[in-house]
């Protein structure tokens, strides 16, 4: 029984490394066999599509599985980025065991700390329990009581407890619908892969799809940890205050940084020989850990990185006429894998080496000082002809070779060589090595140079005396900064700058200015304060106001109160999460109020706008995502469009630039499901309906046989059926097609009339003839003219047809503590075909000054309460209710109806 119990175990454990590790059974994209239908579907697809998991060997993921520790902390590595390392301190795991790398990471980011009593129980599954707990350490969740009301967990411990109240609050996990959490049920794959997702998008900014992010201009605020898992991915005028993570999904991809501030740590998990590009940005600390070692980084324009860490191979590349600082510190790390290659181009301070048999090339550019550091080792240095060594310091066996220059060496490793003849050569203490194909040894602490010179060096290279530190650039970094707090004006005006910004770019200033003064600071302390300074003079920059604060805080308010009247809470796509409309509403109150206070300062109003746009913001982030497949399947049809489409002069063809302007037509649709906008999910659909209104457009620009053009407009008779009068001699037939659809002959036309969706009516000769079109549905509607001849022709012409006006509107007004409440009723005449109604406000009698202040509300409900906290005692309001059909939002007003002052 052991024996086969052992089995069983290994083999687990290789399925487990195969799924989770190797990415080789299915590849990005594909589809996993036991998936489809799944409640966890799309989020399981989606860990696929970015290279998070693949599968078993059999195509399945087993969803219903529990999940090992082992593989839970595979999971959370994965998916987190986590690249750093520690060390691991459990009796029970060796360094041969397959998830002792990823253990190591766990240690390194601490959210295994206390989880365990010295040992790791690999194969043990993980509880529900031990989630809650390692979910609240990855987003430094505060403990929660939330969890105090449930049967199960009253044996647990406070902190156990705390933990699993902070994932409740954060809507992580949660508990049955008996009161009970689970505490010791095992995790599925499935629940790992969801609450990890639902992790991340708390931790998380995450760009997984290809793009441009950012503002144009101006600087955008990103609090949150970024994470890019895709390639083609570009971030321009961000201030990401976190980590920056470049995924491994990104894959050999290119990702673009263009005028960034990363005040965190950028990882590097992903990208290949042509991809990584920081451009104008400010990076404070890089490590890169691409699998493969293909990775390259390169700086351009005025930028500045300050430290980087290797963990794999790499190519770091300054941009010849690049301006700013470049790379400056770079430490290849002993966890640097045996025979990596590390390519180091253009300007660096300082090189660090710790790693163990690499090879370092440096085809051209500029090092301060490469250091090979004792514990490092069999290390190989290409120094090429177009580049220069300054300081070498050889601590541990390396081998240098090829035409480039290096100013000063210091050997004090036995056995080390250089090919070439730096210009001073220091040797320590009974050291042999090689220099210039000639031995160089000291058996007395003297140096030897190329040029005689037996005195040694009064100083240690780059940190002690006889350094010469430069403060030239510190010096003109301080005087910029300087001039620019001075020049600037804080105030809620455009171009102004935030309230309290001048005050903190000061202290970097002086912070600066205290280095500069300091009589002992080293090289590093000057260069890392002009790193600091230029942090902070571009979260100064990005203070500055891009429009009028006051009147973007009126409409964002606007806005967000016509939200909350339109919107509801659910799990639908486009509805706002459950509970979120509350403290919504109460930063709509509060801001108010605070726009109605005259005596408000300016510095009020400025406080008041960022707290509303932070309040909206969640309520935004926490929407249920849309649904975009209307959207997406017009467009793959405009695609096909485009892609059949030839444009001539012959019939059948398109005018000379059609497909240009259908291209630009499709961008705001193609945009909206590129970047996955949050909105109403009736909005999203309108996308759809406007592709198919470009592509009625693009339709009316193909050659036909059919020349004869239809001339007319629609009417309706006193029943409110339509008819079109032709104005035109013209005989045949005419049509009238739902908008969305697209015939491409006499017989489609035929078939939309047989199923009911379409009329049709005869055109006899002579001008100025009605063809009668009764009983159409609802909806937008195009014409079709067929000739005599069975010739087709697309008209210009467009008609909606609408619901029935409202009828039997009431309301009534209640005004208590100051507190306006409008209520307004009505019943429809029919309510066939009304999808919705839409009311707008206003003060006067006057439609087109009234503005909208709830939309979509459903036909069932036909009564809307208006507590708007604008809303003022003794004042009249004029309220338009609108009844809209479906197909593009047809609507008429329905009624006026005044609510007089108390």
């Amino acid at each position: 029984m052991q024996k086969g119990f052992m089995k069983k175990q290994w083999l687990s454990l290789v399925l487990i490394v195969s799924m989770v590790f190797t990415g080789s059974v299915s590849a990005f994209g594909a589809s996993l066999k036991d998936t489809k239908g799944h409640w966890a579907e799309s989020s399981i697809q989606s860990w696929v599509d970015q290279g998070l998991i693949s599968g078993y060997a059999d195509g399945t993921f087993k969803p219903n599985g529990k999940v090992m520790r082992a593989e839970f902390v595979a999971f959370v590595n994965r998916s987190f980025g986590f690249s750093q390392t520690a060390s691991v301190k459990y009796g029970d795991v060796k360094a041969s065991d397959w998830f002792y790398k990823d253990l190591s990471k766990a240690a390194a980011a601490g959210y295994l700390d206390g989880l365990n009593d010295g040992a790791f129980k690999s194969t043990q599954t993980v509880t529900r329990l031990e989630a809650a707990v390692i979910l609240s350490k990855l987003l430094s969740l505060a403990p929660s009581h939330s969890a105090d009301g449930l049967k199960d967990v009253a044996s647990l411990t406070d902190e156990q407890k705390g933990s699993i109240g902070a994932v409740i609050d954060a809507k992580l996990m949660q508990g049955n619908a008996a009161g009970n959490f689970r505490p010791n049920d095992g995790l599925t794959r499935a629940e790992a892969v969801v609450v990890l997702t639902r992790a991340l998008t708390q931790k998380f900014v995450v760009y997984d799809k290809p793009g441009v992010y950012g503002p144009e201009s101006g600087v955008e605020k990103v609090s949150k940890d970024v994470k890019i898992t895709v390639p083609g991915v570009t971030l321009r005028n961000m201030d990401i205050q976190g980590n920056l993570t470049i995924a491994e999904s990104v894959g050999n991809g290119d990702v673009f940084l263009k005028k960034v501030s990363v005040a965190g740590t950028t990882a590097v998990n992903g990208g290949g020989a042509n991809s990584v590009h920081f451009e104008d940005t400010v990076v404070v600390k890089v490590v890169v850990n691409k699998k493969d070692g293909t990775v390259r980084i390169v700086v351009e324009g005025n930028s500045e990185v300050r430290d980087v860490i290797l963990e794999s191979g790499a190519k770091l590349e300054t941009d010849p006429d690049s301006s700013g600082k470049g790379f400056q510190n770079v430490t290849l790390a002993e966890t640097l894998p045996a025979d990596s290659k590390v390519t180091l181009s253009g300007k660096f301070e300082t090189v660090d080496v710790l790693a163990t048999r690499i090879n370092i090339e440096i085809p051209k550019g500029q090092i301060g000082t490469l250091n090979v550091d004792k514990q490092a080792g069999d290390v190989s240095v290409d120094v090429n002809k177009d580049a220069i060594i300054a300081d070498l310091v050889l601590a541990a066996v390396a081998k240098v070779i090829g035409q480039g220059v290096i100013e000063k060496a210091t050997i004090q490793a036995n056995g080390s060589s250089i090919e070439q003849t730096p210009k001073t050569v220091e040797v320590g203490s009974d050291v042999q090595a090689e220099v210039g194909g000639k031995p160089a040894t000291n058996s007395g602490g003297s140096t030897t140079s190329n040029s005689g010179s037996g005195s040694p060096s009064s100083g240690t290279p780059g940190t002690g005396s006889g350094t010469t530190v430069d403060k030239s650039n510190l010096t003109a970094a301080i005087a910029a900064a300087q001039n620019k707090h001075d020049a600037a004006v804080e105030g809620n005006d455009q171009g102004n700058y935030r309230f309290g910004a001048k005050a903190a770019l000061l202290k970097a200033i002086q912070d600066a200015q205290a280095v500069a003064n300091k009589s002992d600071a080293t090289q590093v302390d000057v260069n890392t304060a002009i790193t600091l300074l230029n942090v902070a003079v571009l979260s100064f920059d990005s203070s500055k106001n891009m429009y009028n604060l006051l009147d973007n805080f009126k409409s964002s308010y606007e806005y967000y109160m016509s939200l909350y009247n339109s919107i509801t809470e659910g799990t639908a796509p486009g509805q706002a999460a459950v509970g979120s409309k509350a403290p919504l509403f109460a930063a709509i109150q509060t801001a108010s109020a605070l726009l109605r206070n005259p005596t408000a300062t300016a510095e009020e109003i400025q406080k008041g706008y960022f707290d509303f746009s932070q309040a909206s913001y969640a309520f935004y982030q926490g929407r249920v995502t849309n649904n975009y497949s209307s959207v997406e399947a017009v467009l793959a049809i405009a695609d096909q469009v485009l892609q059949n489409a030839v444009e001539g002069a012959n019939v059948g063809e398109y005018k000379t630039l059609s497909k240009g302007l259908l291209e630009l037509d499709l961008t705001g649709a193609r945009e909206a499901v590129a970047k996955e906008y949050r909105m109403l999910q009736q909005d999203i659909n309108g996308y759809a309906n406007g592709v198919w209104r470009s592509l009625n457009k693009f339709e009316q620009n193909k050659i036909t046989a059919n020349t004869t053009e239809l001339t007319g407009f629609f009417m309706e008779n006193e029943n409110g059926d339509a008819f079109l009068h032709v104005t035109a001699s013209v005989t045949g037939s005419v049509y009238a097609v739902p908008f969305n659809k697209y015939p491409n002959s006499v017989s489609d036309l035929q078939e939309y009339v047989s199923s009911g969706i379409a009329k049709t009516g005869a055109v006899s000769a002579g001008v100025n003839k009605d063809v009668q079109l009764e009983n159409l549905p609802i909806g937008d509607y195009k014409v079709y003219h067929v000739n005599d001849a069975g010739q087709l022709y697309v008209s210009p012409y467009t008609y909606a047809i609408v619901p029935k006006k409202a009828t039997n509107i009431t309301a009534t007004k209640v005004v208590s503590d100051g507190v306006v409440t409008n209520t307004i009723s009505w019943t429809d005449s029919t309510t066939v075909g009304v999808t919705s109604y839409r009311i707008s406000r206003g003060t006067t009698d006057v439609v087109q000054n009234s503005k909208t202040i709830v939309r979509y509300l459903s036909p069932a409900v036909q009564e809307f309460v208006d507590n708007d906290p604008d809303l003022e005692p003794g004042t009249t309001y004029y309220y338009w209710v609108m009844a809209e059909g479906p197909a593009g939002g047809a609507y008429v007003p329905a009624a006026v109806l005044a609510t007089p002052a108390p």
